[in-house]
C-alpha cells in the first residue's frame, strides 16, 4: 500500500487544529443544548433504559447478533430522521468547511423541519477525502453547524465532489472502540473541553492494518476500498455457509430484515469483542441495521479467529445468563455529562470496561452506542 508520489500529507499540520475546530463546533449551540435537557430548561441527567430485553441470537458469517428491545423510546414527536438517508435525499448537506478544508471538521446543514441523526462511525464519501463521524450527532431542524470527524482516506486531499454522500459501509466495531477510547482520553486531558476529538494517527493505523489483514491494496488508503473489495467475497462465503437462528436456517443474505419491534442489538466478533447499539425507535434501528451489521460482519471475516478456550471473553452471547449480566452491568454503570455536538443531552459511561455514549432528547433515548 504505497501513497501516490505527489501526496505530501498537506493536512497533517492541520491535525493540531482539531482542538480549535471542535471547540468552535461544540460551542456554537452549547447554550441550546443545555435547554434541551427538558422542556422547562432545567438541567437533567436522563437515566438509562430500565428494561432491555434480548431476543434469540443470530449468526451471520462469523458475527453473532442478539436483537434488543428497550423502554424509554422516543415519542412520535419530535420526529428524528436518519442522517445518511437524508444525505441521499439532498435535504441535508455535508461539505468541507471552506475551499481549503480542515480534516477534523465538516460543515453540516439540515434543511428539514425534523431532527436528523448521524451515528458515530457513519462514513461520508467524497469532497476532499472520505470521513467518519467521531460522535453521534443530532442536528436541529433548519440548522447549520460544524461536526467533528476523522479521515478514513489518508492518501487523498483533493475535491472529487462538492458535497459528501452516504456509504453502505460503516466504521467497524474495532474502529469505533478505538475512537471512543481516544475521545475519552482527549476529554480527560483537556478537563472536558474537548469531548469529540479522536486520534487521527490511530484511525489511519487501524485502516492500514485492516487493509493488510484483508489483503486489499488501496492507492488512497481508503477504508471504503477495503469494504468494497471484501463485500463480494463475503456474499460468496455466505452462500456456502449455514447462517442459523438457534439451529433454524435463515436468509443468508446481508439484507435479511431487522427483527420486527427491535430497536437495537449486541454484536460479538470472533475475538470476543462486544458492541451495542440501541436506537430511539425501531424505525431508526431498521435504517441502521444493514449498514452497521454488514460492516461488522465483513470485519469479522477479516479477523475470524475465535478466542482460545483458555482466554474466553467475560460475556458470551451463547448464554442467556451472560447476556443478562452484560445488560445489567450497562444499566448500573455511572454516567457523566459532556457537551454534545448539537442537540440533545450526551452522557459518557464511567466504567473502565465500557466505552460509549448515551444521547437523549427531551429525556428520551435517541441513541446508545458502546463497546465492551
Amino acid at each position: 500500500m504505497t501513497q501516490p508520489p505527489s501526496y505530501r500529507h498537506p493536512h497533517r499540520h492541520e491535525i493540531s487544529q482539531a482542538d480549535q475546530s471542535e471547540s468552535k463546533a461544540t460551542s456554537l449551540k452549547s447554550d441550546q443544548s443545555i435547554t434541551d435537557m427538558n422542556t422547562s430548561g432545567i438541567p437533567m441527567s436522563p437515566v438509562l433504559p430500565s428494561k432491555i430485553s434480548a431476543s434469540k441470537p443470530l449468526t451471520l458469517g462469523s458475527l453473532r447478533i442478539v436483537p434488543l428491545t428497550s423502554n424509554r423510546k422516543s415519542r412520535k414527536k419530535p420526529v428524528v430522521k436518519m442522517g445518511v438517508r437524508e444525505l441521499d435525499k439532498a435535504t441535508v448537506e455535508l461539505r468541507e468547511v471552506d475551499a481549503g478544508g480542515q480534516v477534523p471538521v465538516l460543515y453540516a446543514e439540515n434543511r428539514t423541519k425534523h431532527y436528523v441523526l448521524f451515528i458515530e462511525g457513519d462514513q461520508l464519501i467524497g469532497a476532499k477525502q472520505n470521513r467518519i463521524c467521531n460522535s453521534t450527532v443530532l442536528l436541529r431542524p433548519k440548522s447549520q453547524i460544524q461536526i467533528p470527524v476523522s479521515c478514513v482516506e489518508e492518501g487523498r486531499w483533493t475535491h472529487i465532489s462538492r458535497n459528501f454522500s452516504s456509504s453502505k459501509f460503516h466504521a467497524s466495531p474495532k474502529l469505533r472502540r478505538q475512537i471512543a477510547k481516544t475521545k475519552e482520553t482527549t476529554r480527560q486531558h483537556t478537563d472536558g473541553r474537548q469531548a469529540h476529538s479522536a486520534s487521527q494517527s490511530q484511525v489511519w493505523q487501524h485502516i492500514i492494518g485492516f487493509a493488510s489483514q484483508a489483503g486489499v491494496n488501496s492507492q488512497t488508503m481508503a477504508m471504503e476500498d477495503v469494504y468494497q473489495a471484501r463485500d463480494q467475497q463475503f456474499h460468496e462465503q455466505l452462500r456456502n455457509e449455514h447462517t442459523v437462528e438457534l439451529g433454524s436456517t435463515i436468509n443468508r443474505d446481508l439484507s435479511f430484515a431487522c427483527p420486527k419491534g427491535s430497536n437495537g442489538w449486541i454484536l460479538e466478533s470472533p475475538d470476543g469483542d462486544i458492541s451495542i447499539d440501541i436506537f430511539g425507535t425501531p424505525k431508526l434501528c431498521r435504517w441502521a441495521w444493514e449498514r452497521i451489521i454488514r460492516s461488522a460482519a465483513i470485519e469479522a471475516t477479516v479477523y475470524k479467529k475465535r478466542v482460545p478456550a483458555k482466554s474466553k471473553p467475560k460475556f458470551s452471547l451463547n448464554n442467556p445468563k451472560s447476556i443478562k449480566k452484560l445488560l445489567t452491568s450497562i444499566q448500573k454503570s455511572p454516567l457523566e455529562k459532556v457537551i454534545p455536538v448539537a442537540a440533545g443531552v450526551e452522557q459518557r459511561f464511567l466504567n473502565p470496561n465500557i466505552n460509549g455514549a448515551y444521547l437523549t432528547l427531551d429525556n428520551r433515548l435517541v441513541h446508545l452506542g458502546l463497546t465492551v
